[in-house]
This record gives structure tokens, sequence and C-alpha cells, in this order.
């Protein structure tokens, strides 16, 4: 089901995020990004860690301990790209 804020064309969806982050209203999308991007640095670290892992024939908990971290952080990401689009539609809606 798409949204009616992903039913704009992209000046219009530049022009209403521009709005909606000017707004008072906004406070949730910017919580919402900081964790997306500490969930981006976690894939990153993630990541590092597996090959770090990978290269010094580490254990087998360290491996696991860096896929939940992967899937963790993936799954935040996910979370977060959500409630960002459904915080601008509400806005959208309405004004």
């Amino acid at each position: 089901m798409k949204l009616k804020y992903q039913t704009l064309t992209k000046e219009e969806r530049l022009k209403v995020k521009e709005k909606f982050l000017k707004s008072k209203e906004s406070l949730v999308y910017k919580k919402a990004n900081r964790i997306f991007t500490v969930a981006i640095i976690g894939i990153i670290i993630a990541l590092i860690s597996f090959l770090f892992d990978l290269v010094y024939n580490a254990g087998t908990i360290d491996y696991i301990i860096d896929i939940f971290l992967f899937i963790f952080s993936l799954t935040f990401i996910i979370i977060m790209r959500k409630i960002k689009l459904k915080e601008i539609n509400n806005y959208f809606i309405k004004k």
C-alpha cells in the first residue's frame, strides 16, 4: 500500500519534506534519523568485525555476535525508514 506522500512527484516530495523539517512536528523524524545513522554504523562495525574474525580465526561465538549485530542493525534501518515515511505522510495529510 502506497502512502499519499509516495504518490507525489519528486519536486513535490522535496517541498513537503522541507516544510516538514522546518515545522515543530519533526521531532520524531529527527530522532528516527539519528537511530537510522547509528544502525548504519552498526552494520559497518559488524562487517569489519566479521572480516577481522575471519582473518584471525576467531571462535564461533564471535561470528554469532557479528551476525546478531548485523541483523539488529538491518532491522532498525527498515523500521526507522518506515517511521520516517509515516511521519512525513501524516504531516502531508494534515496540511
